[in-house]
This record gives C-alpha cells, sequence and structure tokens, in this order.
C-alpha cells in the first residue's frame, strides 16, 4: 500500500498509523464511494457555476463584459486542451518509439505547418508531437530539398495541390482568424483579383465549423413590455425631407468628435474626423486631449478643404454637415464654413442615424483597434494607432455600403478591384489537353516523337 507522503520536506512525516487510517477512510468502501460521489459533484456544480457565469457575461450589453467572457471562455477551453495533450503525450511516451505509428506525409505537412506559423522550434515540435529533433530536422531539409523528389518525405498540407483547395484553405485560414464574416472575406478576396460569392464562402466555413448551441437571447428581454395587438403601434420615423445626398465626391462633408478613454478611465480623449459622406474618405483628423474649441475644429476643417481641392480642384465644395456641438454652432466656426463657400447643415436632433455615416466610422474604428479593451495613457501611442486604423479603413477594407469597393476607389474615381476578379477554377473542370501530339515511337531510342498540333 503506498504511503501518502507529502512532497514539502519542512512538512512532518505521518506515522504508519497515520497512513494506514488515511489508507482505510479512502479506500474501497462505502465511505469512499460517498468521498468520490461528492468529489464528482462538485466538479459538476463548479462547470455549471462556470458556464452560468460566462452566459450571464455574454448576454451584458457592455462590449468590454462580452469580450471578458469569451476571453475566459477561450482561457478554460485552452487549460483543458493542454491537459487533453499531456494525457495522449503520457500514453504515447509508454510505447517503445519502434512500435509508434508513422506519421503520414499530410499530417507531417500540417505539423511543419504549424511549427512555421507559431515560430516552435524543433526542440518544441518533438515535445508536442512524441517525436526526436533529428527527425523534425529531416522533415524540414526535406520540405526544402527533397533528396527523393519520387518519395518526398512531407507533402503539402492539404495534400491536394489544386488552386481551389488552396483557395478553400485560405478561406478557412481568414475565418479561424476572425477576419469577419462570409461578406467580408469574400470582398477582401475580390480586391486581391479573386472573385468568390458570398454563399460560397458561408458554405465553406460551415462545413468546418462545430456545431454551436443556439444563443440565448438578451437580457430583460423576457420583462419587456410587449404591445398588444390592440395596442396602437408607433410609427416609424421619416427621414428628413430636405435631407441632403451626396451625389459626387467633396459634395458633402461630415465631421463629429468622439470620446476615446485611456487607462482606468481617468483620462480620456477626443478624436475629431472629417470625412467625404459619397465616398467616406476620411480627410483629416486630429487628437485633442480636452474637448476641443471653435478655433481648433475650424483649424481642423481648414485641413481638410485644402485637401480635398488639392485632391479635387475641378470639383467644388457644397454643404457641410456636423452636430449642433458648442464647437460647431459657434460663430467663429460658421464663418469659417462660409468662407470656405459651404453651407453649414446639422444633424437632427434626437434622431437616430442622422450623421450614420461618421457613427459608423466610429464603430469600426474602436473594433478594429480594440479600443475598448486595450486603452493608451499617452496621446504618442494613441495617434500612430487611430492613423494606421484610418489607413486600413479608407484604402484597404471592402465596405458593404460601397457595394464591396473600397473608400479611396470611390473617392478617387478610380474602377474597384473587385470588378476585375475573377472566379477560381472549379476542381471537376476538365484539364486543357495537351499542346503536342504522339505520331510515332523512335525505334532506335525507344522514346515518343511530339509534333505540335496546328493552329
Amino acid at each position: 500500500m503506498p504511503r501518502f507522503v507529502p512532497t514539502d520536506s519542512t512538512a512532518p512525516c505521518p506515522t504508519d498509523f497515520e497512513t494506514r487510517a488515511l489508507a482505510a477512510v479512502m479506500g474501497p468502501g462505502r465511505l469512499g464511494d460517498a468521498f468520490m460521489s461528492a468529489i464528482r459533484r462538485a466538479n459538476q456544480l463548479f462547470g455549471a457555476a462556470l458556464l452560468l457565469q460566462v452566459a450571464e457575461l455574454r448576454r451584458a450589453g457592455d462590449p468590454v463584459e462580452r469580450a471578458l467572457a469569451r476571453t475566459k471562455e477561450l482561457e478554460l477551453q485552452l487549460s483543458f486542451a493542454h491537459q487533453t495533450i499531456e494525457v495522449l503525450l503520457e500514453r504515447l511516451e509508454r510505447v517503445p518509439p519502434g512500435h509508434r505509428p508513422h506519421y503520414r506525409k499530410a499530417d507531417r505537412g500540417r505539423i511543419l505547418h504549424h511549427k512555421a506559423v507559431l515560430h516552435l522550434s524543433c526542440r518544441e515540435v518533438a515535445r508536442l508531437y512524441a517525436l526526436t529533433r533529428s527527425t523534425v530536422h529531416r522533415w524540414v531539409a526535406d520540405a526544402i530539398a527533397p533528396k527523393r523528389p519520387d518519395r518526398p518525405l512531407v507533402t503539402p498540407a492539404p495534400p491536394d495541390r489544386s488552386y481551389s483547395a488552396l483557395v478553400r484553405q485560405q478561406v478557412l485560414n481568414m475565418s479561424m482568424a476572425g477576419f469577419g464574416g462570409s461578406l467580408r472575406i469574400a470582398q477582401t478576396l475580390a480586391l486581391e483579383g479573386l472573385r468568390l460569392s458570398r454563399s460560397t464562402v458561408r458554405r465553406w466555413t460551415k462545413e468546418t465549423e462545430p456545431a454551436l448551441e443556439p444563443s440565448s437571447e438578451p437580457p430583460h428581454s423576457a420583462d419587456r413590455e410587449r404591445p398588444s395587438p390592440a395596442a396602437p403601434v408607433e410609427a416609424t420615423p421619416k427621414l428628413v425631407e430636405r435631407a441632403v445626398r451626396a451625389r459626387r465626391p467633396n459634395h458633402v462633408l461630415m465631421v463629429d468628435v468622439t470620446w476615446i478613454k485611456a487607462l482606468f478611465g481617468f483620462r480620456s480623449f477626443r478624436l475629431a474626423v472629417v470625412i467625404d459622406v459619397f465616398s467616406r474618405f476620411p480627410l483629416a483628423w486630429r487628437l485633442f486631449d480636452t474637448e476641443p474649441s471653435a478655433e481648433e475644429m475650424a483649424s481642423v476643417l481648414d485641413q481638410a478643404v485644402a485637401r480635398a481641392r488639392r485632391l479635387h480642384p475641378d470639383l467644388s465644395l457644397r454643404h457641410f454637415v456636423t452636430d449642433k456641438g458648442a464647437s460647431f454652432t459657434a460663430a467663429e466656426f460658421q464663418e469659417t464654413v462660409a468662407r470656405h463657400g459651404m453651407q453649414s447643415r446639422f444633424g437632427a436632433v434626437g434622431q437616430h442615424g442622422s450623421i450614420a455615416f461618421i457613427e459608423r466610422l466610429w464603430l469600426g474604428l474602436k473594433n478594429l483597434l480594440q479600443l475598448r479593451l486595450d486603452r493608451r495613457l499617452l496621446r504618442e501611442d494613441l495617434e500612430p494607432r487611430i492613423g494606421l486604423g484610418l489607413f486600413y479603413y479608407s484604402v484597404l477594407k471592402p465596405h458593404q455600403g460601397l457595394g464591396g469597393a473600397t473608400p479611396a476607389e470611390v473617392y478617387f474615381q478610380k474602377e474597384p478591384a473587385r470588378l476585375a476578379a475573377i472566379p477560381p477554377p472549379r476542381e471537376i473542370d476538365p484539364m486543357p489537353p495537351p499542346a503536342f501530339v504522339i505520331r510515332h515511337l523512335d525505334v532506335a531510342r525507344r522514346l515518343p516523337v511530339l509534333f505540335k498540333k496546328a493552329a
């Protein structure tokens, strides 16, 4: 019978009587069965409480709490994945190396793919997959320059070398990395010249996704008062009859200021951006430590107008849309708007979506840069991130409202790259016929004699 000796050398060592007493309590018997049942029950309750906490955070309205719930869930799954790997490795290590099953060539390609993506060393790969370092070195060398091309040790992962299979794998990698939805992936690939439909991307990603549990309804949904059939339904607010519609670049400009909280919420910055409504293209932006004054916003407007006239000297400026903030209604700012030959327009007070284009910019920029989670304390750290985010928003990001084009393509009146995209070849497409035909065999060398087909 094993002795229950503590690992700490400073702790007193139990006597034989204590060891036998503890073994009798935990041995096979009614009390031992009750003890194991209690342990299993405690583990079940702990898991249920943890899952309920994660579900409660998921239903929270705060995006920070939802992100925290997702982080906790991923940490739990990662912890159990590591434990599972350790158990499987310990089981595999008990098998003699000569009797272990060999990895297939495609599996070796996947192992080397993981090594390259995660920047693992040969020692780490050997420990993770129960191999020797010499074996991993041999695989890497053979993948770079195979000694026997007819019998390589490693094949690509996926094994299919066809163009369509590689495109499908790229779509799956983008989905796994959280790049976006099916429409965002399809529009991004269209910018690079590869045309895929949204349904194709969705079908490929759904075939590999695990079955997800149906999402629960948002909090307090049961407590909301639902209107009875007899109750009059509130009419949907109509659009303003005299709403300004952008017809071309530089026709309508729009400006707004948003708050960006710094570390611990003790400090916050103000970000002002001027965009072209027709193309959603940012013309000027500036970061302030405090609420900007009318003079500061006028300087931002001067910068945006100068850039707009430099990029499109033949297009005149007509309207400038703002909200009714103190810095925008001030006489100094209104004089600047009139000096540039524009008519000042204001968004409807209390009407949602009156400046929806720039509100969508705030949402996309904060989600892209994770400004709600990764909060910077210094202005010098925040400005480069905002500049990089606005560059991605205007040059690289396809917009659904623009039909998959980027704001830069629309503003500079260039043909969208998505129009030149071509669909990838299908797997069932037949191979093209060879350009040569065999007429006869050479008698001396036993080689086929090839003749090029006539045009």
